[in-house]
């Protein structure tokens, strides 16, 4: 596993070069907005100001390309639970649409790692990192939709995605950098699903008097992963995922019934707050050592570092400059659930919590149905997430013409076939691959640490620098962003090196 886990560190460092620019002859711009990265670079300069007077037929390929992000099945990619598995409405969605949008984006299976995280980094060092990182990640959202507001209205466009403003001001190397993050974020959360899912299922075959364990006793991690390819493989071939759209609300019911059932379970256990209370109070505040903080850390950015799904949300919005708010408010009404769920959760099962609480549960037949109803979900929503990641390579590398007689002769057939059913089994296989390292919580750790933090810490100052007025301390706290970011990055990754 550690060579893999070499692989995405080198993958980072790559796409922060020249090395990792796409060829411009491959492109033909069409629908999805991420491959305008590989249009020529505009260089980066302070108060960004672009000349109007564009000609109209650059505005409309612009909005054109922009369309397929307000579709369902095309969105940007990354920790999508649940979240955007049904299409935005272009009509004009409420304020407080935006606001259940944008936390069912962050609530999600990464919540069920939480307690793991208090476990490694202290009751109280890990409530701070939360808080921390949601103000982080409320303040960089918004910074980064400032960012696009700014540049769409110098450059009498609109529709634009996150590589589009990043190459608009900060140049090519750092657009394809924003495009390898997305597509790498989309993929490590579909391997965190296959992780999850073999993790339950092995657990719940392990435990006497599970319906699972009278079926299939000897059910191994493996064994499941194996089983959910025989499932995602092929669906991940079919041209179009609309009959998933059911999954948004699957997903959020799923997830509060989990959550629900961790802690009736927990409490049932105790036995009375009083009992809680003592639990609380006995748990260790602060983390062990340095390793301990950034063997988790990650997990905790994977919630709330949404950055690159919020630009449909925006866009879908009835009243755009509500966004603010309701971004405020989603982050910090789930920040404080989760705060509240992670501390109960830990002071339930203590040092014996799992980076899955679930698999703390006993073998109940209740208990065991959620499970399988979150796994059921997550399976499901595999297909929707991964699309986001694939169809950005699709666009970027496959077009009609390379296609030729292939893409006649599958035209009217539900599925794809040769070179994309060649990527999508080859993308496949590689959240295969990353799903079967240590756990759970290690790769929610490298996809929040690396790709998500890079995309929330990272990119957002950066715009802010080049496109905004700013004094000295405005200047140094952008510049202190900016080093927290790849600090994070690095650390988190090279946790996850070693711990692997």
């Amino acid at each position: 596993s550690s060579p893999l886990l070499l692989l995405l560190l080198l993958l980072l460092l790559l796409s922060s070069s020249h090395a990792f620019l796409l060829r411009p002859q491959l492109l033909r711009v069409r629908s999805m907005a991420p491959p305008s990265c590989l249009l020529p670079a505009r260089p980066a300069r302070s108060w960004y100001r672009v000349p109007r007077g564009r000609r109209r037929r650059d505005v409309v390929m612009q909005q054109e390309r922009s369309t397929v992000i307000e579709r369902g099945s095309s969105r940007e990619a990354g920790d999508l639970p649940s979240s955007l598995s049904s299409p935005l409405s272009t009509s004009g969605n409420s304020d407080m649409s935006a606001f259940f949008n944008i936390a069912k984006a962050i609530v999600g299976a990464g919540s069920f790692s939480l307690p793991w995280v208090l476990e490694n980094e202290g009751l109280l060092g890990g409530t701070l990192t939360i808080v921390v990182s949601a103000a982080l990640a409320s303040y960089t959202i918004t910074s980064l939709i400032d960012s696009k507001n700014i540049v769409e209205r110098n450059t009498d466009r609109s529709g634009s995605s996150y590589v589009d403003i990043a190459r608009e001001v900060l140049g090519k190397e750092t657009a394809n950098f924003v495009f390898a993050m997305t597509v790498l974020a989309s993929m490590l959360v579909c391997s965190s699903y296959i992780a999850f899912v073999g993790s339950t299922l092995q657990t719940l075959a392990a435990q006497e008097g599970s319906m699972l364990h009278q079926i299939l006793p000897d059910l191994s991690k493996d064994q499941v992963q194996v089983a959910a390819l025989g499932f995602v493989l092929p669906v991940s071939w079919l041209k179009s995922f609309e009959f998933l759209s059911f999954t948004s609300t699957l997903g959020t019911l799923s997830v509060l019934a989990a959550l629900i059932t961790v802690l009736i379970d927990g409490l049932g256990h105790q036995g009375s707050l009083d009992a809680v209370t003592s639990a609380l109070s006995s748990l260790p505040l602060w983390p062990d050592s340095f390793e301990s903080y950034f063997k988790s850390l990650g997990s905790v950015l994977f919630l709330f570092c949404v950055n690159f799904l919020v630009f449909p949300i925006e866009r879908s919005m009835k009243n755009p400059g509500n966004f603010d708010r309701a971004v405020n408010g989603a982050v910090w009404t789930t920040a404080s659930v989760n705060i509240l769920f992670a501390a109960l959760a830990f002071s339930f099962y203590g040092q014996e919590t799992q980076d899955i609480v679930l698999n703390n549960l006993g073998p109940g037949n209740v208990l065991t149905a959620v499970k399988l109803l979150l796994c059921a979900d997550l399976l499901l929503t595999y297909p929707l997430v991964f699309a986001a990641g694939r169809e950005i390579l699709e666009n970027a590398f496959l077009n009609d013409e390379e296609e030729g007689e292939e893409g006649n002769r599958t035209e009217g057939l539900p599925v794809v076939s040769g070179k994309k059913a060649l990527l999508r089994t080859s993308l496949v296989g590689f959240t295969l691959l990353v799903g079967n390292l240590k756990g759970f919580g290690l790769i929610t750790n490298i996809a929040g640490g690396l790709a998500q933090g890079s995309l929330a810490f990272i990119i957002p100052p950066a715009l802010q620098l080049q496109l905004k007025p700013s004094t000295r301390i405005s200047q140094l706290m952008a510049s202190a962003l900016i080093l927290l970011g790849l600090l994070s990055s690095g650390l988190t990754t090279y946790e996850a090196i070693v711990s692997s």
